[in-house]
Protein backbone atom coordinates (compact mmCIF):
# COMPACT_ATOMS: atom_id res chain seq x y z
CA UNK A 1 0.00 0.00 0.00
CA UNK A 2 0.84 3.23 -0.41
CA UNK A 3 0.24 4.74 2.56
CA UNK A 4 -1.32 7.58 1.14
CA UNK A 5 -4.95 8.96 2.39
CA UNK A 6 -7.95 8.46 0.23
CA UNK A 7 -9.74 11.33 -1.01
CA UNK A 8 -12.78 12.26 0.11
CA UNK A 9 -16.16 12.23 -2.48
CA UNK A 10 -16.11 15.99 -2.32
CA UNK A 11 -12.97 16.59 -2.81
CA UNK A 12 -13.30 14.03 -6.18
CA UNK A 13 -15.94 16.33 -7.53
CA UNK A 14 -13.52 19.38 -8.11
CA UNK A 15 -10.53 16.85 -9.91
CA UNK A 16 -10.30 16.88 -13.33
CA UNK A 17 -8.38 14.81 -15.59
CA UNK A 18 -6.42 15.51 -18.96
CA UNK A 19 -5.24 13.04 -21.67
CA UNK A 20 -3.13 13.39 -24.48
CA UNK A 21 -3.29 9.91 -26.15
CA UNK A 22 -0.51 8.89 -28.69
CA UNK A 23 0.61 5.83 -30.31
CA UNK A 24 3.10 4.73 -27.53
CA UNK A 25 2.38 6.85 -24.57
CA UNK A 26 -0.84 8.25 -22.95
CA UNK A 27 -0.05 11.72 -21.55
CA UNK A 28 -2.18 12.93 -18.69
CA UNK A 29 -2.50 15.70 -16.03
CA UNK A 30 -4.36 16.14 -13.03
CA UNK A 31 -5.85 19.90 -11.60
CA UNK A 32 -7.66 20.74 -8.95
CA UNK A 33 -10.01 22.91 -9.46
CA UNK A 34 -9.71 25.67 -6.68
CA UNK A 35 -11.93 29.46 -7.24
CA UNK A 36 -12.85 28.22 -10.37
CA UNK A 37 -9.25 28.03 -11.44
CA UNK A 38 -7.29 24.50 -12.42
CA UNK A 39 -4.21 24.30 -10.65
CA UNK A 40 -1.85 21.80 -11.45
CA UNK A 41 -1.45 18.86 -8.94
CA UNK A 42 1.15 16.18 -10.77
CA UNK A 43 1.34 14.88 -14.56
CA UNK A 44 2.72 12.42 -16.05
CA UNK A 45 2.70 9.72 -18.77
CA UNK A 46 2.16 6.30 -19.34
CA UNK A 47 3.21 3.58 -21.72
CA UNK A 48 1.14 2.00 -24.58
CA UNK A 49 -2.53 3.26 -25.90
CA UNK A 50 -6.28 2.32 -25.78
CA UNK A 51 -7.75 0.30 -22.97
CA UNK A 52 -4.06 -1.11 -21.64
CA UNK A 53 -2.76 2.29 -21.02
CA UNK A 54 -5.98 4.00 -19.77
CA UNK A 55 -6.17 0.55 -17.02
CA UNK A 56 -2.16 1.36 -16.20
CA UNK A 57 -3.60 5.24 -15.40
CA UNK A 58 -6.19 4.54 -13.56
CA UNK A 59 -4.18 1.92 -11.43
CA UNK A 60 -1.76 4.97 -11.14
CA UNK A 61 -4.53 7.05 -9.74
CA UNK A 62 -5.69 4.48 -7.11
CA UNK A 63 -2.55 4.59 -5.32
CA UNK A 64 -2.72 8.36 -4.88
CA UNK A 65 -5.99 7.55 -3.55
CA UNK A 66 -7.79 8.56 -6.61
CA UNK A 67 -11.32 7.31 -7.69
CA UNK A 68 -11.57 7.69 -11.27
CA UNK A 69 -14.90 7.06 -10.98
CA UNK A 70 -15.62 10.00 -9.06
CA UNK A 71 -13.59 12.65 -11.31
CA UNK A 72 -14.95 15.77 -12.07
CA UNK A 73 -14.65 15.11 -15.75
CA UNK A 74 -11.99 14.26 -18.34
CA UNK A 75 -10.70 16.44 -21.15
CA UNK A 76 -9.04 14.95 -24.48
CA UNK A 77 -6.67 16.06 -26.41
CA UNK A 78 -8.27 15.16 -30.24
CA UNK A 79 -6.38 15.73 -33.31
CA UNK A 80 -8.84 16.62 -35.70
CA UNK A 81 -12.41 18.01 -35.27
CA UNK A 82 -13.06 18.55 -39.39
CA UNK A 83 -15.05 21.55 -40.11
CA UNK A 84 -17.69 20.79 -37.46
CA UNK A 85 -15.79 21.31 -34.12
CA UNK A 86 -14.20 24.86 -33.65
CA UNK A 87 -13.75 24.70 -30.13
CA UNK A 88 -14.34 22.15 -26.60
CA UNK A 89 -17.63 19.89 -26.88
CA UNK A 90 -19.09 17.77 -24.81
CA UNK A 91 -18.78 13.71 -26.14
CA UNK A 92 -21.60 11.52 -26.94
CA UNK A 93 -21.99 8.88 -29.06
CA UNK A 94 -23.08 11.65 -32.04
CA UNK A 95 -19.74 13.70 -31.13
CA UNK A 96 -17.51 9.91 -31.21
CA UNK A 97 -19.55 8.92 -34.33
CA UNK A 98 -18.41 12.29 -36.15
CA UNK A 99 -15.42 12.44 -34.91
CA UNK A 100 -14.56 8.64 -35.77
CA UNK A 101 -15.40 9.48 -39.76
CA UNK A 102 -12.18 12.02 -39.25
CA UNK A 103 -9.78 9.19 -38.55
CA UNK A 104 -8.63 9.05 -42.19
CA UNK A 105 -7.40 12.57 -41.84
CA UNK A 106 -5.10 12.20 -39.14
CA UNK A 107 -4.43 8.18 -39.03
CA UNK A 108 -1.22 8.41 -36.37
CA UNK A 109 -3.23 10.53 -34.02
CA UNK A 110 -6.95 10.11 -34.38
CA UNK A 111 -7.63 6.74 -33.74
CA UNK A 112 -5.84 7.05 -30.45
CA UNK A 113 -7.63 9.68 -28.94
CA UNK A 114 -10.61 7.68 -29.58
CA UNK A 115 -9.68 5.00 -28.01
CA UNK A 116 -9.04 7.07 -24.94
CA UNK A 117 -12.91 8.39 -24.99
CA UNK A 118 -13.64 4.77 -24.87
CA UNK A 119 -11.72 3.72 -22.46
CA UNK A 120 -12.73 6.42 -20.01
CA UNK A 121 -16.19 5.59 -20.98
CA UNK A 122 -16.08 1.80 -20.51
CA UNK A 123 -14.16 2.36 -16.76
CA UNK A 124 -15.86 5.69 -15.77
CA UNK A 125 -19.64 5.59 -17.64
CA UNK A 126 -21.10 8.71 -15.94
CA UNK A 127 -17.59 10.86 -15.43
CA UNK A 128 -18.29 13.57 -18.40
CA UNK A 129 -15.68 13.95 -20.99
CA UNK A 130 -14.88 17.05 -23.37
CA UNK A 131 -12.82 16.70 -26.76
CA UNK A 132 -10.58 19.72 -27.21
CA UNK A 133 -9.15 20.05 -30.96
CA UNK A 134 -5.81 20.68 -32.26
CA UNK A 135 -7.48 22.24 -35.54
CA UNK A 136 -10.02 24.94 -33.48
CA UNK A 137 -7.49 27.43 -33.53
CA UNK A 138 -7.68 27.73 -36.95
CA UNK A 139 -10.72 26.86 -37.34
CA UNK A 140 -11.37 31.13 -38.26
CA UNK A 141 -8.48 31.86 -40.96
CA UNK A 142 -9.98 34.11 -43.80
CA UNK A 143 -10.96 31.49 -46.63
CA UNK A 144 -7.42 32.45 -48.56
CA UNK A 145 -5.67 31.48 -45.56
CA UNK A 146 -7.94 27.89 -46.32
CA UNK A 147 -8.88 27.39 -49.29
CA UNK A 148 -6.94 25.31 -52.15
CA UNK A 149 -6.76 26.46 -55.59
CA UNK A 150 -9.15 23.44 -56.71
CA UNK A 151 -13.05 24.04 -57.86
CA UNK A 152 -15.07 25.43 -55.49
CA UNK A 153 -16.97 21.74 -54.67
CA UNK A 154 -13.78 20.65 -53.37
CA UNK A 155 -13.71 23.13 -50.34
CA UNK A 156 -17.63 23.24 -49.96
CA UNK A 157 -16.86 19.20 -49.24
CA UNK A 158 -14.00 20.12 -46.44
CA UNK A 159 -10.67 20.03 -48.77
CA UNK A 160 -8.81 22.80 -47.24
CA UNK A 161 -6.48 23.37 -45.16
CA UNK A 162 -7.37 22.18 -41.40
CA UNK A 163 -3.86 23.20 -39.85
CA UNK A 164 -2.65 21.00 -36.30
CA UNK A 165 -0.92 21.64 -33.52
CA UNK A 166 -3.64 24.15 -32.18
CA UNK A 167 -3.84 23.45 -28.49
CA UNK A 168 0.11 24.16 -28.13
CA UNK A 169 -0.62 27.24 -30.35
CA UNK A 170 -3.55 28.28 -28.44
CA UNK A 171 -1.30 28.40 -25.05
CA UNK A 172 2.00 29.82 -26.26
CA UNK A 173 -0.57 32.71 -27.24
CA UNK A 174 -2.35 32.54 -23.52
CA UNK A 175 1.32 32.41 -21.93
CA UNK A 176 3.26 34.19 -23.85
CA UNK A 177 2.54 38.28 -21.77
CA UNK A 178 2.94 36.26 -18.54
CA UNK A 179 6.50 35.15 -19.48
CA UNK A 180 7.39 38.20 -20.53
CA UNK A 181 6.01 40.24 -18.78
CA UNK A 182 4.94 42.77 -22.78
CA UNK A 183 1.69 42.43 -24.43
CA UNK A 184 1.21 40.01 -27.16
CA UNK A 185 2.87 41.14 -30.30
CA UNK A 186 0.43 42.27 -32.99
CA UNK A 187 2.83 39.20 -35.12
CA UNK A 188 4.12 36.32 -33.90
CA UNK A 189 6.08 33.22 -35.78
CA UNK A 190 5.49 30.05 -33.69
CA UNK A 191 7.29 26.27 -33.97
CA UNK A 192 6.08 23.60 -32.85
CA UNK A 193 8.68 21.12 -32.92
CA UNK A 194 8.64 17.28 -32.61
CA UNK A 195 8.31 14.25 -34.35
CA UNK A 196 5.40 16.23 -36.19
CA UNK A 197 6.19 19.58 -36.65
CA UNK A 198 4.79 22.92 -38.18
CA UNK A 199 4.89 26.56 -38.08
CA UNK A 200 2.09 29.16 -37.07
CA UNK A 201 1.81 32.57 -38.08
CA UNK A 202 -0.13 34.94 -35.64
CA UNK A 203 -2.07 37.96 -36.48
CA UNK A 204 -3.56 40.02 -32.66
CA UNK A 205 -3.49 36.48 -31.31
CA UNK A 206 -5.49 34.45 -33.82
CA UNK A 207 -4.41 32.34 -36.66
CA UNK A 208 -3.58 33.73 -40.02
CA UNK A 209 -1.86 30.74 -41.51
CA UNK A 210 -0.04 27.19 -41.13
CA UNK A 211 2.61 25.11 -42.30
CA UNK A 212 0.26 21.77 -42.24
CA UNK A 213 -2.91 21.78 -44.47
CA UNK A 214 -5.62 18.95 -45.00
CA UNK A 215 -3.32 16.49 -43.20
CA UNK A 216 -0.60 16.21 -40.77
CA UNK A 217 1.73 15.37 -43.74
CA UNK A 218 2.16 19.26 -45.22
CA UNK A 219 4.71 21.58 -44.12
CA UNK A 220 8.11 20.84 -42.59
CA UNK A 221 10.30 17.94 -42.74
CA UNK A 222 8.83 15.22 -39.85
CA UNK A 223 10.46 12.23 -38.20
CA UNK A 224 8.31 9.96 -41.01
CA UNK A 225 6.58 12.37 -42.81
CA UNK A 226 7.36 14.29 -45.91
CA UNK A 227 6.51 17.67 -45.62
CA UNK A 228 5.50 19.70 -48.10
CA UNK A 229 5.35 17.54 -51.31
CA UNK A 230 4.58 18.00 -55.18
CA UNK A 231 1.45 15.68 -55.74
CA UNK A 232 2.99 14.82 -58.99
CA UNK A 233 5.31 13.33 -57.63
CA UNK A 234 2.74 11.08 -55.03
CA UNK A 235 0.92 10.70 -58.77
CA UNK A 236 3.71 9.21 -60.58
CA UNK A 237 5.11 7.17 -57.73
CA UNK A 238 1.45 5.19 -57.40
CA UNK A 239 1.41 4.51 -61.12
CA UNK A 240 4.77 3.66 -61.55
CA UNK A 241 4.80 1.44 -58.47
CA UNK A 242 1.23 0.08 -58.92
CA UNK A 243 0.40 1.35 -55.44
CA UNK A 244 -3.08 0.84 -53.47
CA UNK A 245 -3.98 4.57 -51.79
CA UNK A 246 -3.21 2.27 -48.44
CA UNK A 247 0.57 1.65 -49.37
CA UNK A 248 0.99 5.21 -50.29
CA UNK A 249 -0.57 6.63 -46.83
CA UNK A 250 1.78 3.58 -45.28
CA UNK A 251 5.04 5.78 -47.20
CA UNK A 252 3.95 8.76 -46.99
CA UNK A 253 2.85 8.47 -42.86
CA UNK A 254 5.31 5.96 -41.34
CA UNK A 255 8.21 5.35 -44.17
CA UNK A 256 9.26 9.42 -45.23
CA UNK A 257 10.85 12.46 -43.37
CA UNK A 258 13.79 12.20 -41.20
CA UNK A 259 13.74 8.02 -41.16
CA UNK A 260 13.94 8.35 -45.04
CA UNK A 261 16.47 10.85 -45.27
CA UNK A 262 18.82 9.44 -42.85
CA UNK A 263 18.24 5.96 -43.60
CA UNK A 264 18.58 5.64 -39.91
CA UNK A 265 16.42 7.00 -37.51
CA UNK A 266 13.56 9.61 -36.92
CA UNK A 267 14.86 10.71 -33.30
CA UNK A 268 16.45 14.07 -34.08
CA UNK A 269 18.10 13.65 -30.90
CA UNK A 270 19.83 10.31 -32.21
CA UNK A 271 20.77 12.40 -35.41
CA UNK A 272 22.19 14.75 -33.89
CA UNK A 273 24.29 12.44 -31.87
CA UNK A 274 25.20 10.21 -34.90
CA UNK A 275 29.02 10.79 -36.70
CA UNK A 276 27.48 9.72 -39.80
CA UNK A 277 26.85 11.99 -43.10
CA UNK A 278 23.16 10.76 -43.71
CA UNK A 279 22.65 11.89 -40.86
CA UNK A 280 23.99 15.31 -41.23
CA UNK A 281 22.24 15.28 -44.47
CA UNK A 282 18.84 14.69 -42.65
CA UNK A 283 19.75 16.99 -40.25
CA UNK A 284 20.33 19.22 -43.05
CA UNK A 285 17.38 19.20 -44.49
Amino acid sequence: MSGRPRRRRSEMALTILVLNAGSSTLKFALFDRRDDHPVLRFKDMVAGAGTPALEALFARLAKEGIDATRLAGVGHRIVHGGTEFSGPVAVNDDVESRLNRLRALAPLHQPYGLDALRAVREAAPRVPQVACFDTAFHAKQPEIAARFALPGTYFARGYRRYGFHGLNYEHVVSALPNLTGTPLPSRLLIAHLGNGASLCAVHDGRSAATTMGYSTLDGLVMGTRPGALDPGVVLAIMKDDRLSPEQMEEILYRKSGLLALSGLTSDMRSLLESPKSEAKNAIAA
